[in-house]
């Protein structure tokens, strides 16, 4: 029985329980002993979960996101009233004549018709001019935050212009922006100059460094 209790006692140091026969019965390990009593204490790991359990996550603190607060209603949009004065002031179909100029020094003749009209609830001033194989419609409005108008052409050859002003000056208007074409993009400057039922235009594009007058017409109505 000595000689049972020792192997048994190797084999589950030594780690090889296999190797006992299947007939051969091994008695439970005794109980660990102190070491003052000789023998070497037996030190059992922890039990083991089969089935280790799974932390739980702790959700994420919700995010305070912009756009989910309640933003503040805004006040309805209304079409600032400068527009609807420079309208009835200016609105009318007028006869313009003048010439086109081109680079090289020489010009063609400029004749057609523009017409002005207040549109989309007077929040918009719209011309129109066609005539001398030229057509375009601009529109114009006014930023009452800004102090600013703005204009917005489109020509018959998808070009396509958009300027600001600050509004009229010594009884003048300059407009400043650019021209958008198929053949590319071009500083311009547009001048108007109305008196009683007479506007004078004129414009200058920057073409190698240098202002050049690109037209100038005079318009009545």
């Amino acid at each position: 029985m000595i000689h049972r209790l020792t192997l048994a006692t190797l084999l589950v140091f030594t780690g090889f329980t296999g190797l006992a026969s299947a007939d051969e019965v091994v008695p439970p390990p005794a109980p660990s002993r102190p070491a003052s009593a000789g023998a070497p204490a037996v030190v059992r790991p922890p039990p083991q979960d089969p089935k280790p359990r799974q932390r739980k996550m702790e959700s994420a603190p919700e995010m305070d996101e912009p756009a989910l607060r309640p933003r503040p209603i805004q006040p309805p949009l209304v079409a600032a009233p400068e527009v609807a004065k420079l309208g009835k002031a200016l609105a009318g179909a007028y006869k313009c004549k003048g010439v086109s100029l081109k680079g090289d020094g020489s010009s063609t003749p400029l004749e057609g018709t523009y017409t002005l009209k207040l549109a989309l609830d007077n929040a918009w001033l719209m011309g129109s001019f066609a005539g001398g194989g030229m057509k375009f419609e601009d529109y114009r409005t006014f930023d009452a935050t800004a102090k600013q108008w703005t204009r917005i052409a489109l020509h018959g050859t998808s070009a396509h212009v958009i300027e600001s002003t600050l509004g009229e000056k010594d009884g003048k208007w300059t407009w400043e922006g650019t021209q958008i074409a198929p053949t590319g993009t071009t500083q311009i400057r547009d001048f108007e100059q109305a008196s009683g039922k007479q506007i004078k235009v004129w414009g200058e594009a920057l073409l190698g460094g240098t202002w050049q007058k690109m037209y100038e017409a005079t318009c009545k109505r």
